[in-house]
């Protein structure tokens, strides 16, 4: 009679032992779940922003106050030619700076990006109508913070096809080196006599019909 209570006992114990197990086991099943999710909470945001569709054009690349300059750079000191179909990156390098449309063409829709930002920021645009595109910073606008976008049909060559070029690259024979060298030494030749006559001026004969 006294046996009985004692297996009773030792069935609850076990019984309490396995949902000790139970819980046990369930909680690594939350921590696991709960790691999973970390990665996705912390991922850094990105700074950046696009106002056209994305193309898979040319891209060119515009720095906004680079080194703290309150300038764009292409386009501040001279208009930055690009052609249809090109997206333009403006990147920030400095603080507090935004991009207002000041004229653009009459059926292009370019926004600007008129929202302050600082370094580190980037805004991008694909430009498809052709014509001039001027903008500014509108913080630092008295300052001469502005640019000039132009979208052309070609971009006009610059750099080395303004260099200096042989004769021969031009289609002007060789020969004519020697035909100019010739002609600048009779230019030469005449100038000297023509000195000498002017300064030494009485020939022999004269001379000899003074003396009778």
């Amino acid at each position: 009679m006294s046996s009985m209570p004692v297996t009773a006992v030792a069935v609850s114990a076990s019984a309490g032992v396995a949902s000790g197990q139970d819980s046990t086991t369930a909680t690594p099943g939350v921590r696991n779940e709960t790691e999973s999710n970390t990665p996705q909470v912390t991922q850094p945001a990105t700074s950046t922003s696009t106002a056209s569709n994305a193309s898979d054009g040319p891209t060119q690349t515009v720095s906004v106050g680079p080194g703290g300059a309150l300038v764009f750079a292409p386009g501040t000191d001279e208009p930055m030619q690009i052609t249809p179909g090109t997206t333009v990156t403006f990147v920030w390098e400095s603080n507090n700076h935004n991009i207002v449309v000041d004229t653009q063409p009459t059926d292009a829709s370019w926004s600007g990006h008129n929202t302050l930002e600082n370094e580190g920021f980037t805004y991008s645009y694909t430009f498809e109508t052709l014509g001039t595109y001027d903008y500014y910073c509108e913080p630092h606008r008295t300052a001469g913070m502005g640019a000039t976008i132009e979208v052309v049909e070609s971009i006009e060559s610059s750099g080395g096809a303004g260099g200096e070029k042989e004769l021969h690259d031009l289609g002007v024979p060789i020969q004519a080196h020697w035909v100019g060298a010739a002609t600048i030494l009779g230019i030469i030749v005449t100038v000297i006599f023509t000195f000498y006559v002017l300064k030494y001026g009485e020939s022999a004969h004269t001379g000899t019909g003074r003396n009778q």
